[in-house]
Order: structure tokens, then sequence, then C-alpha cells
């Protein structure tokens, strides 16, 4: 179950980029400390993921940030192994747990995927990782 609290103000204000590519891109934080993510507001989906710390030999090591779930003292891990599929692209990684950031709202113990494996199209991108504002069906 999440719950959101309400940090300045509610709804959640955030300032989004309009991308010729039809992508629409803003900031997000996770965990506590916050780490900041650049990431793609999607409609089609309904998951949020982004880079994990020990993504072995992808793209996304050298290009992106990486969530680390050791520098936050809110996270939980599973270690239930998923598979993604984003856009025109893949990524698998494992299901985890902190708080989530969105503009001036603040998300609990919100499920994510730290991803463990990209496909070349999302690790060659400029944005670190996406959040799925589809429907629950969409996950």
């Amino acid at each position: 179950k999440q719950h959101w609290r309400e940090s300045e103000g509610f709804p959640a204000e955030v300032l989004v980029a309009d991308r010729p590519d039809s992508h629409y891109v803003g900031p997000i934080a996770i965990g506590r400390p916050p780490q900041n993510f650049l990431v793609v507001y999607d409609l089609s989906s309904a998951n949020l993921w982004v880079p994990g710390s020990s993504c072995p030999a992808c793209d996304c090591v050298r290009q992106h940030r990486r969530f680390d779930g050791t520098l936050s003292e809110s996270y939980r891990t599973s270690e239930v192994g998923v598979q993604l599929a984003a856009g025109p692209g893949r990524c698998a990684g494992y299901l985890s747990r902190d708080t989530v950031h969105l503009g001036n709202a603040t998300l609990f113990d919100t499920i994510f995927v730290e991803a463990q494996a990209a496909s070349k199209h999302l690790s060659q991108s400029d944005v670190d990782g996406v959040l799925g504002l589809g429907l629950p069906q969409a996950a």
C-alpha cells in the first residue's frame, strides 16, 4: 500500500520538458536522503524504474545516474526479479521499495524496479529511467 504525504502543497507540482520526440521528461528523487534522476513520464506504463548501482556490464553504468540502496535509510529490497518492456526497449532488475519524491509530494514505501540490465535503446537514452503514470493494468 502506498501513502502520499503533503510536503508543501497538493497536488504535486513538477516542471516537465516537452521533447520533440513526443516525450515528457522531468525530475524525481528516490530515497532518504534523495537521489535525483531524470525520467520519462510515460502514460503507457505503470512502473517506475531506474538503473541500480550494480548494473553489471551495461551501458547505463557509464551514462546514467544509478540508485544506490545502501545510501538510503528507507530502502528495502525484495530480490524478486522482473523484466519490463519500456517502449521499444526492455530492462530487467529487482523489485525494491523506497520513498519517492515527485515535485513537492512524497510517496512512502513505493515499489520500483532497480534495473540491472537494459536494452541498447534504453541504455543510450539521455534519461535515467521511466516513471509510468498509466493505469495499473499497464503494469
